[in-house]
């Protein structure tokens, strides 16, 4: 119960830094593109796309956009309407599967994020079904990998998707623990 309220405090915290008009620098200002064939949004902020789940056509646009490697958040029972992994490759992108639901937001899950994201050969597409958890591992991705504070990199995510719930506590927490510059 303890835990519970600590991170209800801390995830007000983030939000009211992100209501309070916390700046977004501009090189890692999510800008919305235009792909009619992915599900949710689909943002770029320097060499990574965050999204909502894509159709085949979708990964094509993200190839044809310069896309690398893809990096699915959905877990495996999310997603039936074609083989992901097999559209990517053919392709020739590289594709990484790293399974996340709200209920099995883990620090090693996190930790593979960002060994995927220093390792990816780029542009990196992200995805999930709603770049919800997407946006929120982007979070990380930006403090620990890059060194943007927290707080800006929490409503960079904002702005491509990241809404409340366990996903924002999660990366509030993982932020507050392991995270660069946690306070700023």
């Amino acid at each position: 119960m303890e835990r519970t309220a600590d991170l209800f405090i801390l995830s007000m915290v983030f939000w009211i830094a992100g209501c309070g008009g916390q700046q977004v620098s501009s090189e890692i200002q999510p800008m919305k593109v235009e792909n009619p064939n992915v599900n949710a949004g689909y943002y770029r902020s320097g060499d990574t796309y965050i999204a909502g789940q894509p159709n085949p056509k979708g990964l094509e646009n993200a190839r044809n956009a310069g896309v690398k490697t893809v990096i699915n958040l959905r877990a495996e029972g999310e997603q039936n309407q074609f083989d992901e992994k097999k559209v990517v490759e053919s392709l020739g992108m590289n594709y990484v599967s790293i399974p996340v639901t709200s209920q099995t937001l883990t620090d090693d899950k996190a930790d593979k994020f960002l060994e995927t994201m220093r390792a990816a050969k780029g542009p990196v597409m992200v995805h999930c079904a709603s770049a919800n958890r997407a946006s929120g591992f982007w979070a990380i991705h930006l403090n620990v990998n890059k060194g943007v504070p927290a707080r800006e990199a929490i409503s960079a995510a904002e702005m491509s998707g990241l809404r409340s719930g366990p996903v924002k506590d999660f990366v509030a927490d993982y932020l507050q623990r392991k995270g660069k510059t946690p306070n700023n």
